[in-house]
């Protein structure tokens, strides 16, 4: 299936249509390798969520945000589980997307620049990193460093490829009900409310995984581990590459970027629960853990069990 996300107002800055798809990809904050301890969940992806008050069971999904097909040809207990459901909720409204005013967020647009924000080493290593990975240069000035950092983080695909995107297009033709547990401006501001300094500790770790070419290595080690559902190895690799240099900024990143969002998306997801018969699409990571997904539901009494 072929999307279409028109920039709106992102166009206005215009952007180069390689940095527009990167951008897209970016903000379903897809590669910032966060995580926390499985708690005994070890793997499945799939996850069928019983209650009292529902008259039929819902599913939790858990996604990889990529476009590879081995990860777009689902298996068949996915698919039947998406084709019996009634209404359907992913982590965003993927309509419009890049339209949303919040994606100015990503910029500076008073005046200041990123070459201000940064030492002359590290604007000449970005500079040369963004290029490597096709990224316009004269866009760069006006990004903020935890924007470009995100950007530069994930490999170039076509956002309308994406699984998550390709299951909300699937989704909207079957006229059911469609919505989004989070906001964009919600997401957006984990990164844009880090202090500057930890901003540009983000962006010279990414910077550093491009000159060292690992970028594309993580991507596919990713992908290797969700094929195989195998939650625990995604957790450690979240661990062994964390967004924040420092055990006390990545745990409070943790914190707000996994922990927060988590209990926020249950309680929204609560009352389609209830009623039954809904599918849920959410990033893989967001289902273990004690704070995960899947522990916070039974703590709202319900039964979850993994589908083989």
């Amino acid at each position: 299936m072929q999307g279409n996300l028109r920039l709106g107002r992102v166009e206005s800055l215009q952007m180069p249509r390689t940095l527009s798809r990167s951008i897209a990809v970016a903000i379903l904050l897809a590669f910032i390798p966060v995580a926390q301890a499985t708690d005994g969940i070890d793997e499945g992806l799939l996850w069928q969520i019983d209650h009292a008050e529902a008259d039929e069971p819902s599913y939790l999904f858990g996604t990889i945000h990529s476009a590879d097909e081995r990860v777009l040809d689902l298996p068949d207990a996915v698919e039947t589980a998406f084709d019996n459901a009634q209404r359907y909720r992913f982590e965003l409204d993927f309509a419009d997307l890049l339209e949303d005013p919040a994606m100015m967020r990503m910029f500076y647009l008073d005046g200041r620049t990123l070459p201000d924000k940064l030492d002359e080493a590290l604007w000449e290593r970005t500079r040369q990193a963004a290029a490597k990975v096709g990224l316009a240069e004269e866009t760069l000035p006006r990004m903020r460093p935890w924007a470009l950092a995100t950007i530069m983080s994930v490999p170039d695909e076509d956002p309308t490829e994406i699984l998550d995107y390709q299951l909300f297009e699937r989704a909207q033709a079957r006229e059911a009900s469609v919505e989004g547990l989070e906001t964009l401006d919600e997401q957006l501001g984990i990164f844009d409310d880090l202090p500057l300094e930890q901003q540009i500790a983000m962006l010279e770790r990414a910077v550093e995984y491009v000159e060292e070419d690992r970028v594309q290595e993580l991507y596919e080690k990713m992908v290797s581990l969700y094929l195989d559902g195998d939650l625990a190895g995604l957790v450690r690799v979240a661990e062994e590459h964390p967004a924040l240099p420092g055990l006390e900024d990545q745990e409070a990143f943790m914190r707000r970027l996994v922990v927060e969002r988590n209990q926020i998306m249950v309680t929204r997801m609560d009352a389609d629960l209830r009623t039954g018969g809904t599918f849920i699409a959410i990033g893989a990571l967001h289902l273990p853990g004690e704070q995960g997904s899947i522990r916070l539901l039974e703590g709202r009494g319900y039964t979850v069990s993994r589908v083989d």
